[in-house]
């Protein structure tokens, strides 16, 4: 980077670094983070019944500078994040005032599930679900790749990958996130972006303690009913 500016893409930047923890302080982290995790394991038989306490350990992990895993006791459990170490990062662009510009990809394991409509999981009834994980994280969230775009009548899937900003059609099915504000926060905002996206980028193990599916189908029935539930609320 030129200066402290400029921009740099697909070449494996892991983003802001934040300024490193004195000993003490660092150890104390490493062992909160390590009585998290004993915690997390702990209600690993209850995960159905208990999504909620669930997520909030993925992120007070993450906040704390872990790394979020699985919870599913086979490892294909949809709650927790089974991709890799680091954020794959895209781009980043360094902004006046101590503030960033960073992207990062977050792949669908579309090879391992091919007939798993991830899109529809992604975006939910009429683009709820895909607003809503913009709103907890803070970041915008775009689905890209492979199977990303439904073609209108009349229109040729391979002629439409050929156009410039149709490109990522090449690529396998992955969710685009992109942070924007201070570059202290965009390592652990795009961290906690991705613990967010990581049960709605994972198949469900068992489909009747599917939370995602649930969840959805009742923002639809209340969509339905003009934004009431079956109760009238």
């Amino acid at each position: 980077l030129n200066g402290g500016a400029g921009k740099r893409d697909r070449e494996g930047f892991s983003g802001q670094q934040e300024p490193p923890k004195r000993p003490k302080q660092a150890a104390a982290d490493q062992e909160y983070v390590r009585q998290l995790l004993e915690e997390k394991e702990k209600i690993q038989a209850f995960l159905p019944v208990l999504p909620i306490i669930s997520r909030l350990l993925e992120r007070e992990i993450g906040v704390a500078g872990g790394e979020p895993k699985g919870l599913g006791a086979d490892g294909e459990g949809v709650v927790g994040w089974k991709g890799p170490e680091t954020l794959q990062i895209e781009s980043h662009e360094e902004l006046p005032g101590g503030q960033c510009k960073t992207s990062m990809r977050v792949p669908v394991p579309t090879d391992k599930y091919p007939n798993f409509n991830f899109v529809g999981r992604l975006l939910g009834p009429r683009g709820s679900t895909l607003r809503d994980l913009q709103a907890r994280s803070g970041c915008k969230m775009t689905i890209r790749g492979k199977g990303s775009i439904k073609p209108r009548p009349g229109e040729d899937l391979e002629q439409l990958a050929l156009l410039p900003k149709n490109a990522h059609l090449n690529d396998p099915l992955h969710v685009i996130v992109e942070y924007q504000g201070p570059s202290d926060q965009s390592q652990k905002t795009l961290r906690y972006a991705r613990e967010l996206l990581a049960e709605y980028v994972q198949a469900p193990v068992d489909d009747r303690n599917d939370r995602v599916k649930r969840n959805q189908l009742m923002d639809l029935q209340r969509m339905n009913n003009g934004g009431r539930d079956d109760y009238g609320r």
